[in-house]
């Protein structure tokens, strides 16, 4: 937030993004409404949407009431209605995609690419889909997030491990200590499960993928 935050004062004095069309499908909470708003102060017009039941509708309300920012989100939305956001996204014509999941990528190629220049996208399972749904149809670049070793490392290794457990203790209201875990998958990912739940005193095994699809 900190870096966001002197981004944004950046972005306020030299408007990179004036004219830009920004069309986005990420998680409308507020670390990415942050995010939005340095955009926004940046020139950018934003069209954004998210993903079903992760929307915090308090967030949405807010960045809907400032000029320039349009958000097609609820937290009740289903599969269907959250398609349809991404419908009236792209009918909004960005040049620019901020994707997670890769609906909006697939959508702009359902669509014939329209004014879209590059695009990025969070997520594994959306470079998956990229690299095998979409292969050799995507006609803009696309910056894959997931890929980079910036975010392996403190996304991956040092925050994935607390927001689960956050997570976890807010859904079940109990104690992480003398707890028996498995966690299933030991990459970057599981490894900071595991020494999250380990700090917390958690009791159990950690089992790769392989090791589990051996056993069955």
């Amino acid at each position: 937030m900190p870096l966001l935050a002197g981004l944004r004062a950046e972005f306020e004095r030299e408007r990179p993004l004036e004219g830009r069309r920004i069309g986005m499908c990420l998680h409308v909470e507020s670390k990415t409404g942050v995010l939005v708003e340095v955009l926004h102060a940046g020139g950018a017009g934003v069209i954004w949407t998210g993903s079903p039941a992760t929307t915090d509708d308090g967030v949405a309300a807010a960045l809907a009431e400032e000029e320039g920012i349009t958000v097609y989100a609820r937290r009740r939305d289903d599969l269907r209605e959250h398609y349809g956001h991404v419908e009236r996204v792209l009918a909004a014509a960005p040049d620019l995609l901020l994707d997670n999941g890769a609906d909006l990528i697939a959508g702009a190629i359902e669509r014939g690419g329209g004014r879209v220049s590059a695009a990025t996208e969070e997520t594994t399972s959306g470079a998956n889909r990229l690299r095998e749904e979409l292969e050799g149809r995507v006609p803009f670049p696309v910056v894959v997030i997931n890929d980079s070793p910036l975010k392996l490392l403190f996304e991956n290794q040092h925050g994935i491990g607390p927001a689960v457990v956050d997570g976890f203790l807010r859904a079940t209201n109990s104690l992480i200590a003398a707890t028996t875990f498995a966690v299933v998958g030991y990459g970057s990912c599981g490894r900071s499960l595991a020494r999250t739940l380990r700090a917390l005193h958690a009791t159990g095994p950690c089992v790769s993928w392989r090791e589990v699809r051996c056993s069955t």
